[in-house]
């Protein structure tokens, strides 16, 4: 029986916030690479190991922003106490997988990887996570966090919707899904069927993780949230124009839109 070893190979940098169009940007980058052997001695083709991958941002200055970020993506840790914390809880269970079964240890992977977008006085994160731990498929998460800078705060769509726009909200949605229903399945979902009746899980779906861009809002669910796995991440995107903005939200959408 081959002996477990753990060999950690571990690289990380601090990268300086670049420069935005109006002053300096509060966000710095960080990233973390670990990876782990599980063997120490195997035929290259027999060894196995766990690589992650982390590019984050984090906010250096302390202050209200900092503590919200960090609350909102850290656990109310720094960037680089998250990457090492996660890294740890990762080899751990790489090292029990691997003394309990050492005949069918396979190559585990994670990579969570942060995107910024900025206009005006409002900032996006997105987290992609993807990872694989065995088993016939990797998993992989999204999570957008739109904020306020100047509060700053999290934006929620009671924020960016009004109270008299959310009722067309929900049927904006369900035209969408049914539209991509079709697509995606090449059936026609007829008006007045059930969402089931397509690709969907529910028959009423409420608004996923949303962000801003150009052309509008878009939803987004991931795998396994709302579909089989088979279809993907849902996405959706609703014009400005057809939205009931709250002022906040008409804030948004001058910053964001085309």
């Amino acid at each position: 029986m081959k002996r477990l070893v753990i060999f950690v190979c571990v690289t990380a940098v601090l990268m300086i916030s670049c420069a935005a169009a109006e002053g300096s940007s509060p966000f710095t980058g960080y990233s973390y690479n670990e990876s782990v052997k599980a063997f120490e001695k195997a035929e290259p083709e027999e060894n196995r190991e766990a690589n992650l991958f982390f590019n984050l941002f984090d906010v250096s200055r302390s202050g209200p922003l900092r503590d919200l970020v960090r609350q909102l993506l850290y656990n109310g840790q720094s960037a680089e106490e998250y990457a090492r914390q996660k890294s740890r809880a990762w080899k751990k269970d790489y090292r029990e997988s691997a003394a309990n079964n050492p005949g069918y240890v396979m190559d585990w992977n994670y990579d969570e990887e942060h995107s910024l977008a900025s206009a005006g006085t409002f900032a996006v994160i997105t987290v992609s996570i993807s990872e694989f731990t065995g088993g016939a498929h990797p998993n992989w998460f999204q999570t957008s966090h739109v904020l306020d800078l100047e509060t700053p705060r999290r934006l929620g769509l009671d924020d960016i919707i009004s109270q008299a726009g959310f009722p067309n909200l929900y049927t904006f949605i369900d035209r969408e899904l049914r539209l991509l229903s079709e697509e995606k399945s090449g059936e026609v979902l007829p008006p007045r069927a059930p969402l089931s009746d397509g690709i969907f899980f529910e028959d009423s779906i409420l608004p996923g993780d949303f962000y801003p861009s150009g052309e509008g809002l878009c939803f987004q669910w991931d795998p396994y949230e709302i579909a089989p796995y088979t279809y993907g991440g849902i996405e959706i995107t609703l014009g400005w124009q057809e939205l009931g903005l709250s002022p906040e939200g008409e804030s948004l959408s001058a910053a964001f839109g085309d």
